[in-house]
């Protein structure tokens, strides 16, 4: 009984030095930690949204930036741009910035940027989309389509056709329908459909006619002279006037979409047309 005991005794005594010493750890360690410097840099601005130009650097962009530390106080000069994101409404972008403590601690912060001459992406034509063959490939058919903004500059190479439909058919000529997308760096997406005809016999090889664009941009309520963008306009080796040409065009400026004026030449010779896409915004 009183080996007993003392087994047991002893099994309560070393129980209770593995807590003490538990304890102790523990204690010892919620020192060293509140010890060491847990805080982060706090980021702030002078204004919540930056109105900058679309060629904005930068140094622009971490201007009005301040970034300070419990420990190390005024950080500024170690912030960094971590990322901008991809447009959003209204122009606007968030950029997400970066600071540094000596202990390698990161602080974050977001605010917006918003563009004040930003444009979006724009296609642009400098021949008529069409073809001489229901066989023509489309790359050939495309090639006077180009796609620009004033971001990335030139996007031509990403330009991609998201859908084609079939409009109208007849014995000389069909016309369909692409669908164009090109997207920039900022993520904005420009989407046009453009009329392309393919002629089923060239009754158009001795004659034709120039337009100084063949997509042109306007504003709701703004006028188009169609006359204007007549260059030339010839057949069987002859010039002739932009009184010679007949202009017919579904356009209305009082609505936003996709118009189209057709310009026709027509002599005993040989005959041309050729056409002006005018894309109405608001």
């Amino acid at each position: 009984m009183g080996k007993k005991s003392t087994q047991y005794r002893l099994r309560i005594l070393l129980l209770a030095v593995a807590v003490g010493m538990g304890i102790l750890y523990i204690a010892n360690e919620w020192v060293l930690y509140s010890r060491f410097d847990q805080s982060t840099p706090e980021i702030t601005f002078d204004a919540d949204v930056l109105e900058v130009s679309v060629g904005v650097t930068e140094e622009e962009l971490l201007a009005g930036v301040k970034a300070t530390d419990k420990k190390d106080g005024d950080v500024t000069d170690t912030v960094i741009i971590e990322s901008i994101s991809k447009m959003l409404g209204d122009y606007q972008r968030v950029i997400t910035y970066a600071a540094f403590d000596q202990d390698n601690h990161v602080g974050k912060a977001q605010r917006k940027m918003k563009y004040v001459d930003y444009t979006p992406p724009r296609f642009s034509l400098d021949g008529p989309l069409k073809a001489d063959s229901v066989n023509a490939e489309m790359s050939e058919i495309l090639e006077p389509l180009h796609a620009s903004d004033c971001i990335d500059g030139d996007l031509t190479s990403q330009i991609v056709v998201t859908d084609t439909e079939i409009l109208s058919m007849s014995s000389d000529a069909m016309t369909a329908q692409y669908e164009v997308q090109v997207t920039n760096s900022c993520g904005d997406v420009a989407t046009l459909k453009l009329p392309v005809k393919i002629l089923m016999n060239n009754t158009g090889a001795y004659a034709s006619v120039e337009l100084s664009q063949y997509l042109i941009y306007s504003k709701v309520g703004e006028g188009v002279d169609l006359g204007a963008y007549i260059v030339r306009a010839s057949a069987a080796g002859l010039e002739y006037g932009p009184e010679a040409l007949q202009i017919s065009s579904d356009l209305d400026t009082s609505m936003p979409g996709v118009y189209t004026a057709t310009y026709t030449l027509i002599t005993e010779q040989a005959s041309a047309s050729t056409d002006l896409i005018i894309v109405v915004e608001e």
